[in-house]
């Protein structure tokens, strides 16, 4: 285990790879295993983790490739989290394309509450509607995404960058490949690496454009690749992609991770066109004004100075890049400075996460070799090697933690796709991996746990994702905010991959957010102060942070009545709940439209901090989206009446000890089930009562 320090508590982390266990075990197919004719033979695949079907558990989706040579095609994998294990889905669920697939990105297309995928293919792309019953359908055609011509799509990212409420689409296209008349292994100079005949290309091969698909709001898409200036750099090898407001302007920027030709940051011009700055930003070449094998693209704050940073993952021998995001203008390389060059391996997926909960994000890179033909050779490489974790060490730089982070980074691995997110529902996330001709691996940190919250957004005015808004948590004391984080929603990243859209944060000690902000797509600042930690706050726009104590109840009845999921938010102590598991007949009768019914009765509860105890009372009233309860005692969630003089917390409800400062315990009440509020009011005022000081 990988551990450091603070005072005389050692925090420590250890992964285990625990997919066999939830059942996630079917391989990988992606070109030979032993050789490799093509270079469409060495990119792989990547992996997304999203909640498909709305029953508030992260589920995994894996594209899948193929062979040359015929054969049964392989399909790609969507892994159902049922809580506990996973089933795989995919054909069941409609998706049902098979071929050279790439990247796979998500976001809600039309609005509708339910989330889609791109899968980006040698060929064509395809978008997959989510019919929101657990299925999805095939609507590329119809949405106006079929190529002319077959091409390389590679990495993907939806954005919205005119900022319209609706999200547009940005694929990065790698080589425009002949498979049919591409020069075979050592047929020509190009084709020798280190004395060895291996696949040709990128260099040699005719490299690719990328491509900006507008969202028309009608279901549509066109292409203004060309209006938008995304063609004006010239074609391209691109491989990763990342969309994100690098300069803090609040419109969404896109880089694009390149293959032996200078990568690219389109900056967005808030006029609906985008002007290439990747040489003059310092992001298109490494330190040395060398090119670099751009592969996979990690994005977040790791020295928080409030701009987004860039780190980079690269060819073997060359260093991963880290361009620390100065002043949202110019960035410089300082992987160097950072010390990330104590491995220096053929890099794909990277993300940055908490891996320890100290509020600084650590890096972690999923690595392999493009040539297996190196497996046994005397290049003095390998095939596969070990994932890599570095460790944030708040200066700057970073510590090596690979050899101690737990039995899961000793494995080498072929890997490619990198997703995170939380697979268990315990708050923290898990690390997926993508590996070739090879079961994925889900990476799980069994590790001690610090302080931590989640924070889970549904745009109103803005796209429905929240994709491009921005998220700033701070912890301290009143009088002085002393620890600032940011995160951003983004789809895409990483390498093909798609990480979970719910953002996690490590707060280390802190057990209270100081504040928390959130600045939405539209424009639109909110801003809540003392909310407790190590739960998910669920957020929609315009509305307020749901209070812990009503978040529990939503969850045990979600729980324990089988609803798919509940979606609220609480205002003045009114209810907005959303019941998944209704609305489903009227949104196929009118898709995108709030038509939406909602379960007549609503259970609300009081958490007890410390003892899990919850009090649920049912009322009869009906309680929709968009027709709010007029009076708290309909909406049956006004909290218990506190003794006067007692100082409010958090989100203005005490937390209740199991036992108060007499050491009595909670009532027996608070044990039960479908019990009247009214009851549920009494005994707490009851038992505050008997507390002669402030509950802890």
């Amino acid at each position: 285990m990988a551990g450091w320090t603070v005072g005389q508590t050692v925090y420590q982390v250890s992964f285990e790879d625990v997919a066999r266990r939830w059942g996630i075990s079917q391989p990988n197919v992606f070109g030979g295993v032993d050789k490799k004719r093509l270079i469409l033979e060495s990119t792989g695949t990547g992996a997304a983790i999203f909640d498909f079907n709305g029953d508030g558990r992260e589920d995994i989706f894996l594209i899948n490739g193929t062979r040359f040579g015929g054969g049964s095609q392989p399909l790609s994998q969507l892994y159902r989290n049922d809580g506990g294990r996973f089933r795989e889905i995919a054909r069941e669920a409609g998706i049902t394309k098979s071929g050279w697939g790439q990247a796979v990105c998500v976001a809600d297309v039309q609005n509708d509450g339910y989330p889609d995928l791109l899968l980006t293919y040698y060929g064509q792309n395809v978008l997959y509607s989510n019919n929101g019953d657990g299925t999805f359908r095939d609507i590329t055609k119809a949405a106006g995404l079929l190529s002319a011509r077959d091409r390389w799509g590679a990495g993907c990212a939806f954005t919205d960058y005119d900022r319209d409420g609706f999200v547009d689409l940005f694929v990065s296209n790698y080589v425009d490949l002949d498979p049919v008349n591409t020069p075979g292994p050592g047929e020509r100079p190009d084709c020798m690496w280190k004395g060895m005949a291996v696949f040709c290309g990128p260099r040699g091969l005719p490299a690719a454009s990328n491509v900006l698909y507008h969202n028309n709001r009608d279901g549509t898409f066109t292409d203004v690749s060309r209006k938008a200036g995304i063609l004006a750099p010239g074609p391209r090898y691109g491989l990763g992609v990342a969309a994100a407001d690098f300069d803090n302007d609040g419109w969404p920027d896109i880089y694009v991770a390149c293959d032996m030709t200078p990568s690219l940051l389109y900056q967005n011009q808030k006029n609906g066109a985008f002007r290439e700055r990747g040489v003059e930003a310092g992001v298109a070449y490494n330190f040395d004004g060398a090119l670099q094998s751009g592969m996979g693209i990690a994005v977040g704050d790791y020295d928080r100075n409030g701009f987004l940073d860039i780190a980079k993952t690269n060819f073997s021998g060359d260093l991963p890049s880290l361009y620390n995001n100065e002043d949202g203008r110019f960035f410089s390389d300082v992987s160097q400075f950072a010390r990330l060059g104590v491995h220096q391996y053929v890099g794909w997926g990277a993300a940055f996460l908490d891996a320890d909960e100290d509020g600084w994000l650590d890096l972690v890179m999923t690595n392999g070799h493009v040539y297996p033909e190196v497996e046994g050779g005397t290049t003095g490489e390998r095939f596969r090697y070990p994932t890599v974790l570095y460790r944030n060490l708040r200066n700057g730089r970073f510590g090596d933690w690979t050899a101690t982070a737990g039995a899961a980074f000793q494995v080498p691995r072929a890997g490619r796709g990198l997703a995170t997110g939380d697979l268990d529902g315990d708050g923290h996330p898990e690390i997926v991996l993508v590996n070739m001709n090879e079961p994925p691996s889900v990476l799980r940190n069994s590790g001690p746990r610090r302080n931590w919250v989640r924070i889970q957004l549904t745009g109103d005015k803005s796209n429905r994702s929240a994709i491009g808004a921005r998220v700033t948590v701070a912890t301290g004391d009143a009088a002085r905010i002393q620890e600032v984080q940011i995160q951003e929603v983004m789809s895409g990243g990483s390498y093909y991959s798609q990480s979970s859209l719910t953002l996690h944060f490590g707060l280390g000690s802190a057990s209270t957010i100081q504040s928390l902000s959130v600045r939405w797509p539209s424009g639109l600042v909110q801003q809540w102060k003392a909310l407790s930690a190590n739960r998910t706050i669920p957020i929609r726009e315009g509305g307020t942070v749901v209070a812990a104590w009503e978040a529990a109840a939503l969850a045990t009845e979600a729980s324990t009545s089988g609803l798919r999921s509940v979606h609220t938010s609480v205002d003045a102590a009114r209810c907005t709940v959303r019941d998944e598991s209704r609305n489903r007949q009227s949104v196929a009768r009118g898709r995108g439209a709030d038509t939406r019914v909602c379960r007549p009765r609503l259970v609300s509860a009081l958490g007890l901090r410390n003892a899990g105890y919850r009090a649920v009372a049912s009322f009869n009233s009906p309680c929709g989206p968009w027709a709010k309860p007029t009076t708290e005692a309909e909406a049956g969630l006004k909290p218990p009446q506190w003794r006067p003089g007692r100082p409010p917390q958090a989100e203005g409800l005490p937390h209740l000890a199991d036992r108060n400062s007499n050491g009595i315990r909670a009532p027996p009440i608070y044990r039960h089930h479908n019990v009247h509020f009214a009851a549920v009011r009494q005994a707490a005022r009851q038992w505050t009562d008997m507390d002669p000081v402030h509950a802890r």
